[in-house]
This record gives structure tokens, C-alpha cells and sequence, in this order.
């Protein structure tokens, strides 16, 4: 007994070290010149309630269920989610970040978070990525590569995969749309820059407006129905800009200024659920409504 207490207290300990090595980053400027490896935790996907418990229902490793984009099958991004992985794609787009290649898990939520990054690059599907459905010896190695390898001069290479675990390299509680960021080395280990949680990205779609401070970084969004036809009246309590996307995540409006209230024409927008993303360049707040 007194053993397995030593052992515990070694392993919590080498976690408590590890993670230490990687500090929660507060800009993503640097990430302007390349030369970075950016592996996300895929955006967020709810647990579902399937008969076998809250985890993906799964199946047979004949039938591949972990690449289903079924909701019945596995888990898959929400509303939420698909914001949030648009969101990061318009912060690459914002701060200047270079992409030269992405690759994502083989789970339809990790290939769905890097589709709608919308980088324009042609997504690498990677075992290495798919994490619980391939034993470490099968995926570390081919991985262990992909975070050493030099990006192209002057550019980034986005990983999407679940959690983290990448064997030697410090362990770090991602959640959700979270990263962490080595920077690789020709002929050595990359080193660990820091993780970049997903406030950080959201902060970075747009700029700090004049005059925010204090608890101006807590917005109140409402939206209701127009008297007038195809608008939707967006009330905040706060000096922000609002954007829109729709159920599949793409971007249908963005950076419309509001201050106090606006009025946005929904004409041509076909029918379904939309999320508004209010922003003031500190924290944000949605409001989905339904177009009908």
C-alpha cells in the first residue's frame, strides 16, 4: 500500500511539473511569423445520452463508426461548437496567422472543427490524431513527427485532435477549442510555447472598442422579430459588434456595429436557426433566433 501511495504521489507530482512547463499565453501575434505546430482540441461537442452512457454510442470497428457524422452514433458539434471553430478561423484570418497545411482525427467533430476554419487547405485525415481507437504504439510515433516537423518558412501548421496526449510532451487540460503550441527545432524536440485557451481566439476576431473597461465586458444580447418583414431587432447593453452564422457555423453576417440597438436584415436568408456572436474585443455573448 505504502508503495502504490509513493507511485501516485509520483505520478501527480510529474503531472503537476509538466504542466507547469506550459503558461496560458495572453497574445497571438507571434504566431504572425510561422514556424509554429497549433494543435486544437476539437470544438465543442456535447455528451449525448445513448443507451451505453454519455460517451459516443460507438460500434463495431468494422463499421468505423467514430468517422460518422451521425448525431445517433457519435458525438458532433453543436451550435456552439460550430461557432466557436468559425470563430477561429476568422482570428487566423484577423491577427494575420499563415496556415500552410492542417490535418485533423479521423472523429467527424475534429474534421468538422478544421472544415470550418476554412483555411482553404485541403484537410489531412490522420490516425495519429484519432485518439482511444488506436493504441499509442500506432499513433505517438507518426504524431511525435507531425509536432517536430518544421512548418514552411514563415508559416503554421494547425493539428485538430481530441484532448492531448502526445506521450513525452507536458500534459495540459485543453477544453473545448482550446491549443497548445510547440515551436520545432530542426534536429531537436520542439519546445512547448503555452497554450492558447479559447477566449484568447474569440478576444481576436476583433478589436477592443473605445471605451470598454470596467464591466463593460459583460453584454446583455436580446434579439426579437421586427413589425417590419425579413429584420431582427439586436439589443445589447454594451457598445459591441455582432456577426452571424448559420447552423452549419458559416459566417451569413459579421462586424455590424451595435450600440444599444440594430436592426438587421435577414432578407434571402433561408429558414432555420442563426446564431448571433456579440463582441467587444473582451468577452462575448450569443442569441440564436429562428428565421421562418
Amino acid at each position: 500500500m505504502k508503495s502504490l501511495f509513493i507511485l501516485v504521489c509520483i505520478l501527480v507530482a510529474a503531472c503537476i511539473s509538466a504542466s507547469a512547463q506550459a503558461q496560458e499565453l495572453t497574445s497571438l501575434d507571434f504566431l504572425k511569423q510561422g514556424g509554429h505546430v497549433i494543435v486544437f482540441r476539437h470544438s465543442t461537442a456535447p455528451f449525448g445520452s445513448f443507451p451505453t452512457g454519455s460517451e459516443d454510442r460507438a460500434g463495431t470497428v468494422e463499421s468505423q463508426w467514430w468517422k460518422s457524422c451521425d448525431q445517433g452514433t457519435a458525438r458532433q458539434l453543436d451550435i456552439v461548437g460550430r461557432t466557436e471553430a468559425a470563430n477561429i478561423g476568422r482570428a487566423f484570418k484577423r491577427v494575420g496567422i499563415p496556415v500552410s497545411s492542417i490535418a485533423a482525427s479521423e472523429f467527424c467533430r475534429c474534421y468538422e472543427s478544421a472544415v470550418l476554419m476554412n483555411t482553404g487547405l485541403t484537410i489531412v485525415i490522420s490516425t495519429s490524431l484519432t485518439f482511444t481507437m488506436y493504441t499509442d504504439e500506432q499513433r505517438l510515433p507518426e504524431l511525435t513527427t507531425r509536432i517536430n516537423a518544421v512548418p514552411p518558412a514563415s508559416t503554421n501548421t494547425v493539428l485538430v485532435t481530441h484532448g492531448h496526449s502526445v506521450g513525452e510532451y507536458p500534459f495540459v487540460n485543453l477544453q473545448w477549442s482550446d491549443a497548445i503550441i510547440y515551436r520545432p527545432k530542426v534536429g531537436a524536440k520542439a519546445d512547448v510555447v503555452g497554450y492558447a485557451r479559447y477566449a484568447l481566439w474569440a478576444r481576436s476576431t476583433t478589436a477592443t472598442l473605445p471605451g470598454v473597461g470596467g464591466n463593460a465586458d459583460k453584454i446583455t444580447l436580446s434579439t426579437s422579430p421586427s413589425p417590419q418583414e425579413d429584420k431582427i431587432l439586436v439589443q445589447s447593453n454594451k457598445n459591441c459588434t455582432v456577426s452571424v452564422v448559420n447552423a452549419l457555423g458559416q459566417e451569413i453576417l459579421g462586424d455590424v456595429p451595435v450600440k444599444g440597438a440594430e436592426l438587421l436584415n435577414t432578407k434571402g436568408w433561408a429558414k432555420g436557426v442563426y446564431t448571433i456572436v456579440a463582441s467587444n474585443g473582451i468577452e462575448r455573448s450569443t442569441q440564436s433566433f429562428m428565421k421562418k
